[in-house]
């Protein structure tokens, strides 16, 4: 069997997500073709994947991704033709409606398509001309219908999407969906378990490490957080952000102003990220109430999960659903400094509460192992050839 796969290359957590779907399934069948978006700046950036894969690049400017996206899906049209006429494959998994937009015009590729949508469009983008956003949401919102009512199947983060996709882009389809969450490697989380660091115990037994993992953008609530750890008045604590973004001048101005003992790493790799994250007290994520936040359970959770991490966390609907329980497997709080002070102050007097997050944390992690989600992928799809 052959998958071709359109993901994501580079260093956010999205690219990790797919590229870690990759590996997984290219231990399941005989040949996997990556055509993946990557920006010019990482273009050069190694991967370890197993010597099925064969990994095509195509360069994109960051700032440029989702006009170019549009070329780029032309392009993997004409090599999807070349390839179903000169050599067989199964599977065509496109991560975004805008790369998938030209496969729809072949009914052979469509019918072999499985479109992951992981955002709306308009959820995320903050653009000052209110008639520009409208004719812009009016165009990513046709795409979405036209690209997801065509598709083979239609990939999600959590089974929420279903009714939201029915709500927001009068998509039907209940039996055509799988559900793809952000997952984790567990021999990786294991193997990042055992690492072992004097310097890295020293510096948590001098302060409670109070952290955020992720790109800084303006509903992630990084700024909340910083406003919390200031309202704590606490000087053995220390935030740890590691990741950066277009906010990341703010957020350092903003520490300097209220007196907050912060480090900012900037993008790291990976598997540095999660050694950071190995280090955490807690991981906080204020975020704030958009559809990708209610709707999608980030990486880092699942990761923070599987290496005992507690987590803090505004109350979305996700979790709800998923039956993940306060002050047991997670704590809950709002996306406002308060209520985050409150909750790291919750958790920083009780130890017995963090040691139970810890054991009931890496239970549910299990859960996001990738091997489950890709063989569950590809049996739905055998099923269906």
């Amino acid at each position: 069997m052959t998958v071709i796969p359109c993901p994501l290359f580079g260093k956010s957590g999205d690219s990790i997500n797919e590229l870690q779907l990759v590996e997984a399934i290219s231990r399941r069948v005989e040949r996997i073709i990556v055509f993946a978006l990557t920006d010019v700046r990482e273009f050069k950036m190694r991967n370890n994947l197993l010597s099925n894969v064969v990994l095509v690049k195509l360069p994109i400017i960051r700032y440029m991704g989702t006009f170019l996206t549009f070329f780029f899906s032309l392009i993997v049209l004409i090599i999807g033709y070349f390839l179903e006429k000169f050599y067989k494959f199964d599977l065509i998994y496109i991560r975004d409606t805008k790369l998938a937009w030209a496969l729809m015009l072949s009914k052979k590729l469509r019918q072999k398509s499985v479109v992951k949508i992981p955002s709306f469009f308009e959820d995320e983008v903050i653009i000052s001309s209110s008639t520009t956003l409208k004719i812009l949401k009016k165009i990513f919102s046709l795409i979405d219908f036209l690209v997801l009512s065509k598709c083979k199947k239609i990939a999600v983060h959590s089974p929420l999407w279903i009714e939201a996709l029915a709500k927001r882009r009068k998509i039907y389809r209940r039996n055509d969906y799988l559900v793809i969450p952000a997952g984790i490697n567990l021999r990786k989380m294991r193997n990042i378990l055992r690492y072992k660091d004097e310097s890295v115990e020293e510096i948590k037994s001098r302060f409670f490490r109070v952290g955020f993992l992720g790109t800084l953008y303006w509903w992630q609530g990084v700024d909340i957080l910083v406003k919390a750890v200031s309202m704590l008045k606490n000087k053995d604590i220390e935030l740890i952000i590691v990741g950066d973004g277009a906010l990341r001048q703010q957020i350092e101005m903003l520490a300097k102003k209220l007196g907050v003992n912060i480090t900012i790493t900037g993008y790291v790799p990976h598997e540095v990220a999660l050694k950071y994250l190995l280090t955490f007290d807690v991981l906080v994520l204020p975020r704030k109430r958009i559809g990708t936040t209610e709707l999608n359970i980030p990486i880092k959770v699942v990761e923070a999960w599987a290496l005992g991490i507690p987590i803090i966390t505004t109350k979305h609907k996700v979790f709800l659903k998923y039956g993940i329980r306060d002050l047991k497997d997670i704590i809950y709080c709002e996306p406002d400094p308060l209520s985050v002070a409150n909750a790291i102050s919750i958790l920083l007097s009780n130890p017995v509460l963090r040691n139970r997050l810890k054991i009931n944390g890496f239970r549910i992690a299990t859960l996001f192992d990738y091997d489950r989600i890709a063989k569950n992928l590809l049996r739905v799809v055998r099923n269906n050839i």
